[in-house]
């Protein structure tokens, strides 16, 4: 990279007027202006009121090149940036397109009442969460929300984690995903 500085001649001192004084005072000796090496003699022109915009040109040099100041009135000619190539920047990516886990209800058998639930009357939604690998088959199954009451839960876990199920699929390819059931256990009348 390569830093471009604008450089301006310094000012020359303003004269003072003359104070009057009683004792003579030796004039002021003059002042050495600093004089700045450049590359190539440039005329000096007024300083405009608005300073022109310091721009910083990419470098394309594989390897870091060392910090260099150059000096000028006007900004250094900047090269064109390099067009990218077109495959590349044709079109953007578009996003995968991902397909969830489902079960296949027509596998799955309803689960049976518990004895005890149907004597005491129990109810209420289980919702129950799986693990499905890329062939279809649980992985892993948990209670995520429970219906209240411990044997509803587990005979729903137990009777829908045999159910067959579709993995979920990214791009068309099977890949492992997760999925969400919800069972209502209800006493029929």
């Amino acid at each position: 990279a390569q830093l471009i500085q604008e450089f301006r001649a310094p000012e020359p001192p303003k004269p003072e007027p003359p104070k009057p004084e009683s004792t003579p005072k030796t004039p002021p000796a003059p002042q050495a202006t600093p004089v700045v090496p450049s590359q190539a003699p440039s005329p000096v022109s007024p300083v405009p009121s608005a300073l022109p915009a310091i721009t910083a040109a990419p470098v394309a040099a594989p390897t870091p090149a060392p910090l260099a100041m150059i000096q000028s009135a006007a900004p250094a000619p900047v090269a064109a940036p390099a067009a990218p190539s077109a495959p590349a920047a044709a079109a953007p990516a578009r996003p995968p397109v991902v397909v969830a886990a489902s079960a296949r209800t027509d596998s799955c058998a309803k689960p049976s009442y518990p004895r005890e639930s149907e004597r005491l009357q129990e109810v209420g939604v289980v919702r129950l969460k799986f693990l499905i690998s890329e062939n279809g088959q649980v992985l892993n199954s948990s209670v995520e929300k429970s219906s209240g009451y411990k044997r509803l839960d587990d005979a729903a876990l137990a009777a829908l984690s045999l159910c067959k199920f579709r993995p979920a699929t990214v791009d068309g390819k099977p890949t492992q995903g997760g999925l969400t059931l919800r069972y209502v256990w209800e006493l029929d009348d």
